[in-house]
């Protein structure tokens, strides 16, 4: 599998999981406070993305960008982060893991988009050069 192949799995992978555990902790709460929790992570993800593939005009535009996507994104990571913690700490998980658990799940799929926006698909122009194992293997 190559490494855009593995930033796909976990960017679904990391979406998937961060959707469905604030779903279930929202579940009590009928489908109006579900529907609210798939919303989060999705945001997140929407947020990297858009920031990341519009070109921006000019100084002004490119920082009223960054202020929008960080506000966005740190709002939605946020209330993300909170449904996750609470589902952890529900089932019993300790303090720290339930603390720390949706920044792996979150991150991951952070993470996993950021790769897939800085790495063009190898058969697209303009990808950068890669090394494999030997310098006699360079590739362009």
């Amino acid at each position: 599998m190559t490494p855009r192949r593995y930033a796909q799995v976990g960017v679904v992978f990391g979406l998937s999981v961060s959707t469905w555990a604030n779903v279930a902790r929202a579940w009590p709460h009928g489908w109006g406070a579900r529907l609210a929790a798939a919303v989060w992570p999705t945001i997140v993800y929407l947020a990297i993305e858009v920031y990341a593939r519009t070109s921006w005009g000019g100084r002004v535009g490119l920082w009223v960008a960054r202020a929008a996507a960080v506000i966005v994104g740190l709002v939605a990571a946020y209330l993300s982060y909170q449904h996750l913690a609470g589902l952890l700490a529900h089932y019993g998980e300790p303090k720290w893991s339930a603390r720390l658990g949706p920044l792996g799940i979150d991150g991951l799929m952070a993470l996993c988009a950021a790769a897939l926006l800085n790495k063009p698909a190898e058969d697209e122009p303009g990808a950068p050069a890669t090394y494999n194992s030997t310098p006699e293997e360079f590739q362009v």
